[in-house]
């Protein structure tokens, strides 16, 4: 497949809409049957134009004046030809400036959202292609006046990172500058991964991206702190796996 951003992809919108040149219209012509980005954006949107009213009851959209609004809708990205300016009436020139721009936006609208949702599935494509959850460590309340709480710690690889992704619920909501903190436990040492608050409803989420991928962790606990600053538990532990 071409890149989109090629000449010849750049004329797709004025070949739908039949205001290419002649030479426009042969090289798109012979550029199609190579890109299948193309193909498939050309078939969309001839359906969406063929369904636009081509005219008016009793009004005419001036050819010149179509072409203006065109050019400068799609920042002249586009060639279109000018024809010879016709006159008209004040009320007709408004009415048809006003469906031109209507009937442009649109189309453009249209194209842009095709474009978006391709663009969105092949992100969530490789995403989905290069995410693997390693490890599920199911964490348990230790505290009493929270032995509701539970929760989940995943460890996600995504290409060269690592994460810890954390959902719990059932704890204290935080107030003022208190956060509840995870730690990775390994040969009686702590290390910190990260912060994170609780709102009303108990519930809090935490995704830490590991700065040494490679270091090792047997358990996970996680305790109510005063701040976020430190190093070392100071806290209660609330919840552990």
């Amino acid at each position: 497949m071409e890149p989109y951003a090629s000449h010849e992809c750049d004329i797709l919108m004025s070949y739908i809409i039949g205001e290419c040149s002649k030479e426009e219209r042969a090289l798109f012509e012979k550029h199609l049957p190579s890109c299948l980005s193309c193909q498939k954006e050309v078939r969309e949107l001839q359906e969406v134009w063929a369904m636009l009213p081509s005219h008016l009851e009793d009004t005419e959209v001036p050819e010149d004046l179509k072409a203006e609004v065109m050019d400068s809708i799609f920042n002249k990205e586009t060639t279109i030809p000018k024809k010879p300016k016709t006159k008209w009436k004040p009320a007709s020139l408004l009415s048809s400036l006003a469906v031109s721009i209507l009937l442009a936006a649109l189309v453009f609208a249209l194209w842009d959202n095709i474009r978006m949702r391709e663009h969105i599935a092949t992100l969530e494509e490789q995403v989905a292609a290069t995410t693997e959850i390693m490890k599920v460590y199911s964490l348990a309340s230790t505290e009493q006046e929270m032995k509701l709480a539970k929760g989940t710690v995943q460890l996600v690889k995504q290409g060269k990172n690592k994460r810890i992704v954390a959902n719990v619920e059932g704890l204290s909501a935080t107030k003022g500058t208190e956060v509840y903190q995870v730690w990775l436990l390994h040969n009686g040492q702590r290390r910190s991964a990260g912060t994170f608050r609780v709102d009303s409803l108990g519930n809090g989420t935490l995704i830490y991206t590991m700065k040494n991928p490679d270091l090792p962790f047997d358990n996970i606990g996680i305790t109510l702190e005063p701040d976020a600053s430190g190093s070392q538990p100071r806290g209660k532990k609330v919840l552990g796996t």
